[in-house]
């Protein structure tokens, strides 16, 4: 990712894999760290709008961005999602995200 590490995490939803998912994300989690990469491991698998709630109530940014496991970003992907939000007269009010706004 060609963003900076600080302004981000990513939270990978395990959700009922039966292959080799598990240990992959434990090597990943070794490799980056338990802060940089947060699994969450679901044992029955619920489908993707649970885990996507499930995630979005360990989230700690402001914004999320849903990614499936055969979906690869392009290295400069973050920075075009928050430019779209980032810009002057961007969005964030309409969706009351902006501090101190309204919907």
């Amino acid at each position: 990712m060609n963003y900076p590490t600080n302004q981000y995490e990513v939270i990978v939803v395990n959700d009922g894999s039966t292959d080799q998912t598990g240990a992959i994300l434990n090597r990943l989690q070794i490799r980056y760290g338990e802060k940089r990469l947060r699994v969450i491991t679901i044992i029955n698998n619920r489908g993707k709008a649970a885990g996507f709630n499930i995630a979005l109530g360990f989230s700690k940014g402001q914004f999320l961005l849903s990614n499936d496991a055969d979906s690869k970003p392009e290295v400069d992907a973050l920075w075009k999602y928050m430019h779209y939000f980032e810009r002057e007269g961007g969005d964030l009010r309409c969706w009351g995200l902006a501090s101190g706004t309204t919907n």
